[in-house]
């Protein structure tokens, strides 16, 4: 299971998962598995204002093999919202690492419930945790920011202000460090799906 949207750009906001593709930041275009399609002309505005406001270019969506991800409303949709769609291979559980990492943090946040009462507790519950996913929670796959500073371009700074930090503490204690060379912080430019097979 699993679908992620994305703008093939560093520090992508991520806004789906599963069969149900919910956004912190459009809103949510379908429910359940396989999903009930709610107005395309809702949708195709929600997720036109979406790639507009964060100037996403080339928006593409990754998934499973699975038929919700394969259903062909769910297709029509993408294609009339010019939104390319790639599919991970079958057997192949690493081909959409993002979404795996995704629902592994998900599935292991504390307020995590497992089940819910009705359908608006589960969009009230994605909206908050997309919202904390993009822009609290430190990202070990990108050094310790969140996606949204990436994105944004705030990333540099921290790193600048690390990388001053950790050179004024080498030279206050260079005993500390030995020959072991220090750790450079950069923010990540490009974002690749599968690097082994690039």
């Amino acid at each position: 299971l699993g679908g992620t949207l994305s703008s093939g750009i560093p520090g992508t906001l991520y806004s789906g998962t599963g069969g149900t593709l919910c956004s912190g930041i459009a809103g949510t275009l379908c429910s359940g598995r396989g999903g009930t399609l709610y107005s395309g002309v809702l949708s195709k505005a929600l997720f036109a204002a979406t790639v507009l406001k964060h100037q996403a270019v080339g928006t593409a969506i990754h998934a499973d093999n699975g038929h919700p991800m394969r259903g062909l409303t769910l297709m029509a949709l993408f294609q009339q919202l010019s939104i390319n769609v790639s599919h991970s291979r079958p057997r192949t559980s690493n081909d959409n690492p993002y979404i795996e990492s995704w629902f592994k943090t998900m599935k292991y946040k504390g307020s995590y419930p497992r089940s819910f009462e009705t359908i608006e507790d589960a969009r009230e519950w994605m909206a908050v945790f997309v919202d904390w996913y993009n822009h609290t929670h430190l990202h070990s796959g990108l050094d310790y920011v969140t996606p949204a500073q990436v994105r944004y371009h705030d990333a540099e700074a921290i790193f600048k202000q690390r990388n001053a930090t950790i050179m004024k503490a080498k030279e206050a204690f260079p005993e500390r460090w030995g020959t072991r060379k220090v750790k450079v912080w950069e923010a990540p430019q490009t974002v690749i799906l599968n690097p082994d097979y690039q």
